[in-house]
């Protein structure tokens, strides 16, 4: 819901500018609102809410049969233990990449939850977008060896609230969410062309942790790869790229700028 305050946002400014009059374009701005409703209430159908501002900065998106899958398959860990380390060093290479791909919109990675699992235990789902060879151009051969585009990962959180989740899949916890609170772990995959959330390397504990380590392996190489093209990029380009990752998470855009940003992969700049 939160997408439709870009289009508002540019609105207001070219109000201010004289570039725009209040009664221009108004059909575009309810054809904004409007769809942006119609893809929201679907979205929020299990909590009643078009957004998580209203529902008291909450997430709680899932149904709870899949919930009852995600806390059944969690395999538990603490501290030092060779799954919580694996899990710890594939999060946080995760996020990195994913501020890269995105050009630090973080647009790439969102959080839903909480859920409360017992008296001590919380269930926040993070997921993991535009991992792979996509339609964002700088992608191309960077992330040809990253095997999945989306993942999710079920963690359950010990001793830890989580009072804030925003429409941005920002978050807020009391105390502050760190390793030592992970309690447990799972790894899926969904996206359009799959039935659910797909398990990725869940048949066993050590299944888990050599899939996460191999993962992080992956996303590690694609970062340093992905850093040196974008280190390259002129301020013209970055612009180009920051455009592009809002208007692919907005929908279709004109083919004119998808031909324009297509040369971000060069070295070359935009013309």
């Amino acid at each position: 819901m939160a997408l439709p305050n870009f289009y508002l946002l540019g609105r207001e400014l070219l109000l201010s500018l004289g570039m725009l009059r209040p009664q221009d374009a108004l059909e575009d701005v309810v054809y904004v609102r409007t769809s942006g409703s119609g893809t929201c209430c679907p979205w929020h159908r299990n909590d009643g809410h078009i957004t998580n501002r209203e529902f008291g900065h909450r997430a709680q998106i899932l149904p709870d049969r899949r919930l009852e899958v995600f806390h059944r398959d969690l395999y538990p860990c603490t501290p030092g233990d060779p799954l919580h380390a694996a899990a710890h060093a594939f999060l946080a290479m995760a996020s990195q990449y994913g501020f890269l791909v995105s050009c630090e919109s973080r647009i790439s990675l969102t959080n839903s939850g909480p859920y409360r699992l017992d008296d001590h235990h919380e269930l926040i789902v993070r997921d993991f977008m535009d991992l792979a060879e996509c339609s964002l151009p700088w992608l191309d051969g960077v992330a040809a060896d990253v095997p999945y585009n989306y993942l999710t990962v079920p963690m359950s959180v010990r001793d830890c609230h989580f009072t804030i989740v925003d429409d941005w899949g920002s978050f807020e916890s009391k105390p502050e969410f760190t390793a030592e609170h992970l309690a447990g772990v799972g790894l899926y995959t969904s996206d359009p062309l799959t039935e659910g959330y797909m398990p990725v390397g869940m048949a066993s504990r050590d299944e888990l942790i050599g899939t996460l380590r191999s993962l992080h392996g992956v996303l590690k190489d694609a970062t340093n790869k992905l850093w040196l093209r974008i280190a390259a990029w002129t301020r013209d380009q970055m612009l180009d790229a920051g455009a592009l990752v809002l208007q692919h998470h907005q929908g279709p855009r004109p083919r004119r700028g998808r031909l324009r940003c297509r040369r971000l992969v060069d070295d070359r700049s935009p013309r």
